[in-house]
């Protein structure tokens, strides 16, 4: 099972990025840990329990995706305008 995938793409702005399936927003969010050498996201580098910082704020269509991801688990925040706004629940695999 795959809670996330590492994106690295080299260029002009080198990339690290890694891949996280949404069950909120039921799409995938990239959190880019590198860019250009320069930390944005944390991650504790556990692909079995991940965690990222600083929290994740998506909007979309006018929809708001507000979360933090840690030891393998979405805490979703009350401002979040899906479904599961205001709870935690385990991560998904990646498809």
């Amino acid at each position: 099972m795959t809670l996330v995938e590492e994106v690295y793409v080299k260029g002009r702005a080198e990339v690290t990025a890694y891949l996280v399936e949404c069950p909120g927003c039921r799409g995938l969010h990239a959190l880019n840990v590198y860019n250009r050498n320069k930390p944005i996201w944390t991650f504790n580098g556990d692909k079995d329990k991940p965690s990222f910082s600083p929290s994740i704020r998506a909007t979309h269509a006018g929809k708001i995706c507000h979360s933090f991801i840690k030891d393998g688990n979405w805490q979703f925040l009350s401002d979040s305008t899906h479904r599961l706004s205001g709870k935690t629940v385990p991560m998904i695999e990646v498809m």
